[in-house]
């Protein structure tokens, strides 16, 4: 009788016990989740000029993060640094999604760990940011990326891998107006 209450007992406060870790595990992923779609928002908002744009622009991203089942951060990564570094081309949003779908696609194509594609992509966007891919950023995305650097080299009827000998032969030649022209002609 009183050991079998005694264990009733227990395991009733056990399990409340577990209720509560387990929610505020549950809060504290809902609470991280929602650290992270601010950030997101914040970094689209850099490069979006109202709320109507950035719903837009947030809304088609998330589709083709579902469509390509990609990490839907990385996809707004991507985004977010084509636009940064390709203002002066003024290219539309559409167009922005456009190239985006284009290299989540290569890097997919790519096969990459994680991490390497992640460093890849931080590589790509320093050589966008920079106007010209070349030494270590250029490297990187030969090594990370080969699907993104074999679109990069039909622009220059090279393959990715020769693109390295294309860049010591012809320092600085492969330019951010190269790089989206020849993401555009695979974006159709």
């Amino acid at each position: 009788g009183d050991e079998a209450a005694g264990t009733r007992k227990a395991l009733a406060f056990l399990r409340a016990s577990l209720v509560v870790v387990a929610s505020a595990r549950v809060i504290a992923g809902l609470s991280e989740q929602l650290d992270l779609y601010t950030n997101m928002a914040n970094r689209l908002r850099l490069v979006t000029n109202n709320t109507k744009e950035l719903t837009t622009v947030q809304d088609a991203l998330f589709l083709l993060a579902q469509k390509t089942r990609s990490d839907f951060e990385g996809v707004v990564t991507v985004f977010q640094r084509l636009a940064q570094t390709t203002g002066k081309l003024h290219l539309s949003y559409n167009k922005l999604i456009d190239l985006t779908a284009v290299v989540n696609k290569a890097v997919i194509l790519s096969g990459a760990s994680a991490q390497s594609a992640s460093a890849g992509l931080r590589q790509f966007a320093q050589g966008l940011a920079s106007g010209v891919l070349q030494g270590d950023e250029l490297r990187s995305v030969v090594e990370n990326l080969p699907a993104l650097a074999n679109l990069i080299g039909k622009q220059f009827h090279v393959t990715g891998g020769e693109l390295l000998a294309l860049n010591a032969r012809t320092p600085g030649v492969i330019k951010l107006d190269n790089i989206i022209k020849a993401l555009q002609k695979d974006s159709g």
